[in-house]
């Protein structure tokens, strides 16, 4: 048994040193907190913030704030109102305890799922419940009714693994912690420490009044944390205490005696090997485990914002990043960011020593000690000592001895070459006399009807030792030795406290209110104006770059770079260039060559070289004044409304910290909606051809920029390029056709950083049926299949068609031959032969009379050649093929009226598109058959005939009143002209229709597809 060493350090009695520097941000009820205490704090694998009150678990990104409350009416809510306990599974799923057992969040699906606690029956019972651990396969909590368990979330399987050892309601926070490697539970007691070995079961008591009590006397500890090279460090109400657990020494630190009879809530540990201390009184105390004392103590400061907010630090949480959370309990949660960046800064606090007679500043000056003369307000002139931090107050005579400032209304403080310092207020200019510490007064008496002329704004030396002095009412001479003034240019003119000397050139430029920059030329005594330049602005500062020739100048409308030799304005920059405000009141250069402006808004900073301009994110957004400096040791000194800052620029380099974006809302067509799965996990969202309106809120999740965000989003598929959002963080797409999507969405911190990866959500806006690719396909598919069939089908009947044509015209030449056999036969050879035995009858008789059997042997000819010449044109009428159906079936309509007995014969059409030759011949032959018909064979004396085209068909009907007879009669008495006829039409896929008339007559009607011509 090793005994317990007691160690007391001298240093821990000794005021603290130099206090550690820190920037500090409330978060209370009033951001979104359920309430203004949560016990149990982490930083998930996520970067997400969670706080676990009573009540309520609270997710923290940096910006928003999402609760989560158990509800009656939903089963898959929280369980459960006291929360103890808060630790994150590998898998990102949360886990936390309640009086009602263990909660489970299911990260992918946002929702909860509850183990209960059962008794020895089986039956289940409330039992406060404390998680300790989570890994890969177990979660290890501790709770009134079962004791020690672990549980398997892949098997959901529990493991008892001590009944005997229960939750305790006596002690606060993690009272119990596991050392994995170790496989020890390591438990406070209400008086002592319980090591139990959860493999061997082996329990082993230290500080107690136990008989079986291994170490030490007892002591009550408050708190316990394990570092991370194995050591136990452990609180107690007098300090604090060092315990090795494999030698099982020990080591005692007191408490300083600030540190007061306070107990200490939480004990956690850093990367950095500090202890951090809650304490229930005396806020937060850092202990240096490397030199073994106290380092520093953060305070509530009602004086200072930048402070704890509460000394009652109920529990603490350090998360990867080097952020400290401090339940600040009841107001809140305080995030504490080290200030790593050295910046100091000045305020007018009446109850710290060393502080500013006065909040604002307006003016600065160092003069040849190094010491910074700060003019402030109404609060005089305060000398800082950079190196030990003092500050002595001068003010005026109203408020100390005579000596003191014409005015506490400090406009301008200036150092002369010689070292001198001059004062410029509102009543008047002065010395300072550095071996009596007091001022002397100048008035300006030359112009006793200008009271202006005594508010002294600015002050630049010549040459010749004169002071040039910027007055409310005029610029002015003054010359040291006699003290006097000189009026050298426009006592009407309010002079601003901007004036610059070029060396170079000798030319004077000074500010005038609201009028731009005057630049002057000496002329023996007095100066001449050679010209303005920014008339209507305010120029507040300037920066000469003397490697190009080149002015910057600060002003009220932004920052400008002017060419002095072509006396025009080359560049100008605003907000919309990344200037942190309009209103530029300093110019001040680096080592690199950067450009430090503060504003109306903070502190920003511009690189010449590439444009670029970001705010230092490190100093806070406040409103400064034309009050500026860089020192000899090259520190910047900026002043303001707020005090004073001062800093090292070369510290202030952009520091990239982690940043992710994640998805806060989601609406479809709208409406809001909740999928499936968690938001933050969504990557892939699947939406119906009709839900095609979709709306995404998105944050950042950033804990050093105080939401101060700028964002860029596109749709692939649909947008172009990245769109620049400035800080919004909203962004809608309306009517988005069916197609896959990739939203992109990224965020750049204060500084300018961008993530690395922008948050990426797919976005499938599914077809409707008749878009999708496979119907497509399919329909594409039908119809080169339907087109293909088509041509094959028309392209066999087409064949048919033309077999069944040459099968008609083989018939027609075959009716056609035996039609001229018989012409011939009936009416040509028989008159041939008659005309033959004629003339050999005329041969044999002698007495026939020539000249008159010539001419009747002529006659005879002529006869025969007219019928022979019907045969020919029946074959193939050349008008048919010259002049078409219809004005060759007229022409035969009028032969036929001009013989003797003919028939009347009306002939009516309309063909308005020509028909194929095979059409029209056929028809041609057709009407002749019927026309033919009607005259020799049924004795008509009226014949009508009708050819019309229309609806894709020819038709030709023939109606006479001549002798008719019946349709149904034609299967036996039917002649070969009319069976030809139909045989015909059938082939051509025609409709051949023979009626019988009521009075008297018939008529034949025949109707042709046209597509068959």
């Amino acid at each position: 048994m090793r005994l317990l060493v007691w160690i007391l350090l001298v240093s821990s009695f000794i005021p603290l040193p130099g206090q550690a520097q820190y920037l500090y941000h409330h978060i209370g009820t009033k951001d979104g907190l359920t309430q203004g205490a949560a016990y149990f704090l982490l930083k998930d694998s996520r970067r997400f913030l969670w706080f676990l009150a009573q009540g309520s678990l609270n997710r923290y990104d940096g910006q928003n704030i999402r609760v989560y409350k158990p509800s009656e009416d939903d089963p898959q809510s929280m369980y459960g109102y006291m929360g103890s306990g808060l630790v994150e599974s590998p898998n990102g799923d949360l886990w936390f305890g309640t009086e009602y057992g263990l909660n489970h969040y299911h990260r992918t699906t946002d929702r909860f799922s509850h183990i209960e606690a059962h008794d020895q029956q089986g039956k289940a019972r409330k039992s406060q419940t404390h998680v300790i651990d989570a890994d890969s396969a177990e979660v290890w909590y501790i709770n009134t009714l079962e004791g020690i368990v672990s549980y398997n979330y892949h098997t959901r399987q529990k493991t008892i693994r001590s009944s005997s050892i229960r939750y305790s309601t006596a002690l606060e926070n993690d009272y119990i912690i596991r050392q994995r490697a170790t496989a020890d539970l390591w438990v406070l007691l209400p008086e002592g420490l319980l090591r139990y070995n959860y493999r061997s079961r082996q329990k082993r008591y230290f500080f107690t009044r136990r008989p079986d009590n291994v170490i030490g006397n007892p002591i009550a500890f408050s708190s316990i944390a394990l570092a991370d090279d194995g050591i136990l460090w452990l609180t107690s109400a007098n300090g604090l205490m060092r315990l090795e657990p494999q030698t099982l020494q020990s080591t005692f630190f007191p408490a300083p005696p600030e540190f007061g009879r306070v107990p200490v809530y939480d004990l956690v540990a850093d990367q950095q090997k500090n202890l951090w201390l809650a304490t229930g009184g005396s806020g937060i105390w850092v202990f240096d485990t490397r030199q073994n004392r106290w380092t520093t103590h953060l305070r509530h400061d009602r004086y200072n914002p930048n402070s704890l907010a509460n000394d009652e630090v109920a529990s603490l949480y350090l998360d990867p990043e080097g952020i400290i959370w401090a339940n600040c309990d009841p107001v809140g949660i305080d995030k504490i960011i080290p200030d790593i960046y050295g910046i100091q800064q000045y305020d007018a606090n009446p109850f710290q020593k060393n502080s500013l007679s006065d909040q604002a500043v307006f003016s600065l000056a160092e003069d040849r000690r190094g010491q910074i003369w700060i003019g402030t307000l109404q609060g005089g002139i305060n000398v800082l000592n950079p190196k030990t931090g003092q500050i002595k107050t001068y003010r005026s005579h109203k408020q100390s001895s005579v000596g003191g400032l014409p005015s506490d209304a400090v406009n301008k403080v200036f150092c002369d070459r010689q070292g001198q310092i001059w004062v410029g207020t509102r009543n008047g200019l002065c010395r300072f006399n550095e071996k009596t510490e007091t001022f002397t007064s100048f008035y300006n008496t030359s112009r006793p009807d200008l009271p202006g002329a005594d508010n002294i704004r600015g002050i630049t030396q010549l040459p010749d030792g004169r002071l040039i002095l910027s007055t409310y009412q005029g610029l002015y001479a003054f010359t040291p030795s006699t003290a006097t003034f000189r009026l050298l240019a426009r006592p009407d003119q309010r002079f601003m406290g901007t004036s610059y000397l070029d060396v170079k050139t000798n030319r004077l430029y000074v500010g005038r209110w609201l009028e731009g920059l005057d630049c002057y030329q000496p002329d023996g005594q007095d100066f001449r104006l050679l010209y303005t330049v920014l008339s209507g602005a305010n120029v507040l500062a300037y920066h000469p770059d003397t490697v190009r020739n080149r002015i910057w100048l600060a002003t009220g409308l932004g920052l400008y770079l002017f060419n002095p030799d072509t006396q025009t304005l080359e560049k100008q920059y605003r907000e919309r260039d990344g200037l942190p405000h309009r209103v530029i009141y300093s110019v001040l250069p680096d080592q690199e060559g950067n450009l430090w402006m503060s504003s109306n808004a903070g502190i920003g900073v511009f690189n010449p070289h590439t444009g670029a301009i970001r705010k230092v994110q490190a100093i806070e957004t406040v409103e400064f004044n034309n009050a500026f400096l860089k020192s000899s040791t090259g520190d910047m000194y900026f002043g303001g409304n707020s005090g004073l800052y001062r800093f090292d620029p070369a510290r202030l380099k952009p520091v990239r910290h982690s940043l992710a974006v994640t998805l806060t809302g989601l609406q479809i067509n709208d409406s809001p909606v909740k999928p499936d799965t968690n938001l933050t996990e969504l990557h892939r969202l699947i939406l119906r051809p009709e839900e095609n309106t979709i709306s995404i809120n998105y944050s950042a999740i950033d804990y050093f920029s105080e939401g101060a965000n700028r964002y860029q989003y596109r749709l692939t598929g649909w947008d172009r390029a990245w769109v620049n959002n400035s800080d919004r963080t909203y962004v809608r797409y309306a009517k988005l056709p069916p197609d896959t999507y990739t939203f992109e969405v990224r965020a750049a911190d204060a500084e300018g950083h961008w993530t690395d990866k922008p948050r990426r959500l797919t976005i499938v806006v599914e077809p409707r049926l008749w878009e999708t690719l496979w119907f497509r396909v399919l329909a594409v598919a039908l119809l080169l299949g339907g087109s293909f069939w088509w041509i094959y089908s028309f392209s066999r009947r087409k064949l048919r068609w033309k077999q069944q044509i040459l099968e008609h015209t083989f018939l027609s030449q075959q009716q056609e031959r035996q039609r001229l056999a018989q012409e011939l036969h009936d009416h040509i050879g028989p008159d041939l032969a008659v005309l033959r035995l004629q003339m050999e009858i005329d041969q044999r008789n002698d007495r026939v009379d020539i000249q008159s059997l010539v001419q009747s042997y002529i006659s005879s000819l002529n006869r025969i050649m007219f019928d022979l010449r019907q045969v020919s044109h029946a074959l193939m009428p050349v008008d048919l093929k010259e002049q078409g159906l219809v004005r060759t079936l007229e022409q035969f309509v009028n032969r036929l009226s001009l013989l003797p007995n003919a028939p009347e014969i009306n002939f009516v059409h309309d063909v308005p598109r020509p028909l194929s030759e095979t059409t029209e011949q056929f028809l041609f032959q057709v009407a002749k058959e019927l026309l033919n018909n009607s005259i020799k064979h049924a004795g008509a004396s009226l014949i009508d005939v009708e050819l019309y085209q229309e609806n894709g068909a020819v038709q030709l009907a023939v109606a006479d009143n001549g002798q008719g007879y019946n349709p149904e009669d034609l299967g036996v008495t039917e002649g070969i002209g009319l069976r030809s006829i139909r045989n015909s039409v059938a082939r051509l896929n025609g409709t051949f229709t023979i009626l019988a008339k009521p009075d008297r007559g018939m008529v034949h009607q025949i109707t042709l597809p046209t597509y068959n011509s």
